[in-house]
């Protein structure tokens, strides 16, 4: 008769979590989604500068390019907004009365 040696399984790591942290960590990877310290976070918006200055250019420059005033009509909306807000609460209604000239324009603009 020929005996048959039964070899329990290998014992199961105390935690499969301590494993795959050691697996990510071995490998560079991090917790997706995790919020860099203030220093590093300025340290990564400082390297990606230039994207940030191109990327904003050219939504601008692609939001406005069908405009005939083009980008000048990004500063002219605002200014034209707070002429027809001083027409129409400042002279038709009255409503800047007891209200200084100098605190009133800033107040239509905001």
């Amino acid at each position: 008769m020929s005996q048959v040696l039964h070899t329990p399984p290998p014992a199961p790591a105390a935690s499969g979590e301590d494993d795959l942290a050691a697996l990510a960590a071995r490998h560079g990877l991090t917790v997706s989604g995790a919020r860099p310290s203030l220093f590093e976070y300025v340290r990564q918006l400082w390297g990606r500068r230039h994207f940030i200055l191109a990327f904003s250019q050219a939504k601008l420059t692609a939001q406005y390019s069908q405009a005939k005033l083009g980008q000048l009509w990004q500063v002219a909306t605002p200014l034209l907004n707070a002429a027809v807000y001083f027409f129409i609460f400042g002279l038709l209604l009255g409503a800047n009365r007891g209200i200084p000239h100098d605190v009133y324009v800033p107040f239509l603009v905001t």
